[in-house]
C-alpha cells in the first residue's frame, strides 16, 4: 500500500475470516488494523448475518460475522456501508437494522417505477421437458426477430434451470438432441396447442406467419437449429471451464458473446445481474418447497432488471430510456422486449408457493392482458362524444387482507355505498374513485 494514495483491497467474506481467523507469520492480523481508518464496503452484504439470525452464543462469537466486525472496530473512526437487496426477516435481524437503514428503495417500488422488465408465467400441462424447451426458444426467437425488424441490438439469452449438475448436465444433452431433431410438424403441432390467452405465443406465431407467410414452420426449425447451435450453450456446472465461463456469464450483453442458453442449478441466484435474459425455464418437477421457490423467486430477480433498447427508427430521452414504455400500449409488439418469461410445469401448489415467495421478494406475475372492444348503443355514443367513459371492474379481496389499505372498512363500506358503475347499455354518471396504494409497514414484533 502507499501512504499518499487511496489504497483499495478487494476480497470476499470467506478469505477475511480465514485471513483474521487463522493468523499466521507475515500476514495481516487485527494489531495491523489498530492504526489505520478503514471504510468497509460491503456488496451482498446480507451474508453478514449469518449470526444474528442464531441466539447460540457461541456461534455469535465464532461465526463469521463477530470475525467482520472485530476487524472493523478495531478502528473507532472506520466506517462500514453495506449494500443489500435482500435484508432476512428474522427478529434479530430486524432489530439489528432498525436505526442504522441510510436508504431503502426495495425491488417492489423499482419494478412499480418502471425499471424492470414485467414479468409473465407460462404453464406447460404437458409434462415432456421438450415443450418447455419449445416453448421458450419460440419466444426468444420472436423478441430476437423482432427486435431485427426494429434495428435494435438484442441478443436474448434463456436460462434452463434444473435440480442437480447430474440433471442439468443431462437436460443440456437433452436439449442438443432436441434442436437436432426438430422438424417443422412439431412447431406447427405446438402452436395447436396455445391458450387464446397466451399473449406472447400467440403474438409470436402472427408474427412468424406474417413474415414467413406458408413457410413459417420450416423458417422457424431453420433459426433454431442455426442460433441454438452447442456452441452457443453454456453450463455454468462445467468446472473445466470455470474461468471462461465466468467471463461469459459478466459480458452476455456484449456483441462478441454468443452465448444464448445458459445450463445452471443455484449458481446465478445472486450476485448476478444480466439485462438480456428473456426466458426463464424450469425444468425439475420436485414437490413445492419454500426452499425451491424461494430460490427460484431470486432467480427471476436476477432477470427482472430492463432491457434499454435503442434504434435509429425511433429515439427516447435517457431517462425515458431505461423505463418501460409500453404498458398500456398493447396493440404496440414492442412490448414483448418489456418481459421476462417464466416457464413451468402446471404444478398449481407449486405456482402457489412461487407466487408467495415472489410476493416478499418484492416481484409480482402478471396475468396477460387481452383487448376487449366494447360496444355501445347509439344513445351512449352521444353521451360520450365530448367525455370520458370508465370501465368499471370489480376485484375480490380477501377480509383479512383490508388491513392494508390506508382506507377502513368503514370507510370503504361508505364509498362503495355511492359508487356509480357505468352500465354500458344505461345512462351514465361519471364517477372517478381513487384508492390509495397498499402500504407495505413492517413491524417489529417479537416472534
Amino acid at each position: 500500500s502507499k501512504d499518499d494514495c487511496i489504497n483499495i483491497y478487494f476480497t470476499t467474506i470467506q478469505a477475511l475470516f480465514s485471513l483474521f481467523k487463522n493468523e499466521r507469520e507475515n500476514s495481516l492480523s487485527f494489531e495491523d488494523l489498530k492504526d489505520e481508518k478503514l471504510v468497509f464496503l460491503a456488496d451482498e452484504a446480507h451474508h453478514l448475518n449469518s449470526n444474528t439470525k442464531s441466539k447460540n452464543e457461541n456461534e455469535l462469537k465464532e461465526g463469521w460475522e463477530a470475525i467482520i466486525k472485530r476487524a472493523y472496530e478495531s478502528n473507532n473512526e472506520n466506517l462500514l456501508f453495506e449494500f443489500s437487496a435482500t435484508i432476512p426477516q428474522e427478529f434479530n435481524v430486524l432489530e439489528k437494522y432498525q436505526d442504522k437503514i441510510i436508504y431503502e428503495y426495495t425491488l417492489r417500488e423499482f419494478c412499480k417505477e418502471g425499471y424492470s422488465k414485467r414479468i409473465f408465467l407460462v404453464k406447460y400441462d404437458n409434462d415432456s421437458l421438450e415443450h418447455r424447451f419449445l416453448g421458450a426458444v419460440l419466444c426468444s426467437l420472436y423478441r430476437e426477430l423482432l427486435a431485427q425488424k426494429y434495428n435494435i441490438v438484442l441478443k436474448p439469452v434463456v436460462l434452463f434451470k434444473s435440480e442437480s449438475i447430474k440433471e442439468s448436465m443431462q437436460n443440456q444433452e437433452k436439449f442438443i438432441d432436441f434442436i437436432d431433431n426438430l422438424e417443422s410438424l412439431h412447431i406447427e403441432d405446438f402452436y395447436k396447442n396455445i391458450n387464446k390467452e397466451s399473449d406472447l405465443l400467440n403474438k409470436s406465431l402472427e408474427f412468424f406467419k406474417k413474415e414467413y407467410q406458408n413457410t413459417y414452420a420450416k423458417t422457424i426449425v431453420n433459426f433454431l437449429k442455426n442460433n441454438f447451435k452447442t456452441l452457443y450453450m453454456l453450463n455454468t456446472n462445467d468446472d473445466k471451464e470455470l474461468e471462461k465461463n465466468q467471463i461469459l456469464l459478466n459480458s452476455l450483453e456484449e456483441k462478441d458473446n454468443q452465448i444464448r442458453v445458459i445450463f445452471c442449478v443455484d449458481k446465478l441466484n445472486e450476485g448476478w445481474d444480466v439485462l438480456n435474459l428473456f426466458d426463464i425455464v424450469r425444468l425439475g418437477n420436485k414437490k413445492a418447497s419454500k426452499t425451491i421457490t424461494t430460490k427460484e423467486a431470486q432467480l427471476i430477480g436476477r432477470g427482472a432488471r430492463y432491457y434499454s433498447f435503442k434504434s435509429d427508427l425511433f429515439d427516447f430521452d435517457d431517462e425515458f430510456r431505461f423505463k418501460r414504455k409500453y404498458d398500456s400500449d398493447l396493440e404496440n409488439e414492442l412490448n414483448a422486449l418489456e418481459k421476462l418469461t417464466y416457464h413451468t410445469r402446471n404444478d398449481v401448489e407449486f405456482i402457489k408457493q412461487l407466487n408467495e415467495s415472489m410476493n416478499k421478494e418484492g416481484l409480482l406475475f402478471e396475468e396477460e392482458k387481452t383487448r376487449i372492444d366494447l360496444i355501445v348503443n347509439e344513445k351512449i355514443k352521444e353521451i360520450i362524444k365530448n367525455n370520458k367513459i370508465y370501465y368499471a371492474n370489480n376485484k375480490r379481496i380477501k377480509k383479512r387482507d383490508l388491513k392494508n389499505f390506508y382506507i377502513t372498512r368503514i370507510e370503504m363500506e361508505q364509498k362503495i355505498k355511492g359508487l356509480q358503475i357505468p352500465y354500458f347499455s344505461n345512462s351514465i354518471k361519471e364517477s372517478e374513485e381513487k384508492f390509495e396504494e397498499i402500504k407495505e409497514e413492517y413491524d417489529l414484533q417479537k416472534p
